[in-house]
């Protein structure tokens, strides 16, 4: 196989696409191990296909060469393309014995090559931000996950004797870390419907108040607080029985000491 019949049969763009049968392929692979100007050709050709997708992937990635393309003149970089291409299309028209394509012909089918990666490009832009905007969605419906706090274990139960007629002793609670209970004897006594629990120090000043507490099956009001909560001091609580419509009476005063 010569030169000139391969150059006449445009048979390095069939080489180049696989569209060569078999016995032609044999042959003019023997003719290319030894002839540089069809190896050149033929990375040319090659080149240009490289450059042709290398676009393409740039548009599907995330449409930058498009972006580029619509803050500029397109045309001047279409005319630019279009110098870099008219040596490959002029070989691949020759080599098949076809004449040229006239240059608006040429810049139609780039125009429409364009306008086609772009409608292309901007579907996928606009997928990816719906496919975002899902994302965030359903992350900010997904409730937080709830800790479960952990286990008291071992905690002290100091439990207070109520103070009648002279002042007591104060119970003394000596807690470094962690947690304490303070238990008081609520009884059963119908006429109330919870109970309120105040605790002032030693100069009358409240620390501490809550409301609608109830007690526990020994009939006894539990009060959990960390070690730290009071400052080192005498305390007093109170309790009071509050009825149906929000009278409350005083049940009794607790005083105790944290050393």
């Amino acid at each position: 196989m010569d030169h000139s019949y391969i150059e006449e049969h445009g048979l390095i763009d069939l080489y180049h696409r696989g569209q060569l049968p078999p016995e032609e392929e044999a042959g003019f692979e023997e003719h290319f191990v030894g002839c540089v100007e069809c190896q050149e050709r033929l990375e040319m050709a090659r080149g240009f296909q490289r450059g042709l997708r290398t676009v393409v992937a740039e548009e599907v990635a995330g449409a930058t060469f498009l972006a580029w393309l619509l803050r500029r003149r397109w045309m001047a970089v279409a005319a630019l393309l279009l110098a870099a291409a008219l040596p490959v299309v002029g070989y691949l028209a020759g080599s098949r014995g076809t004449p040229l394509p006239p240059p608006s012909d040429i810049e139609a089918n780039w125009r429409q090559l364009y306008e086609k990666e772009r409608q292309s490009a901007a579907g996928l832009r606009q997928q990816l931000e719906e496919s975002e905007r899902l994302r965030l969605a359903e992350r900010e419906e997904t409730p937080a996950p709830v800790s479960v706090p952990s286990p008291l274990v071992n905690t002290p139960v100091f439990l207070l004797t109520a103070v009648r007629g002279e002042p007591g002793e104060a119970a003394p609670i000596d807690v470094e870390d962690g947690y304490f209970s303070l238990a008081v004897d609520a009884g059963d006594d119908p006429r109330f419907e919870s109970f309120r629990v105040t605790v002032t120090d030693s100069r009358g000043t409240r620390v501490f108040r809550e409301s609608g507490l109830k007690p526990n099956s020994l009939e006894a009001l539990l009060l959990t607080f960390p070690a730290g909560f009071f400052k080192p001091g005498e305390y007093r609580l109170t309790v009071e029985g509050v009825r149906a419509g929000g009278s409350a009476s005083e049940l009794g005063g607790y005083l105790f000491r944290i050393v």
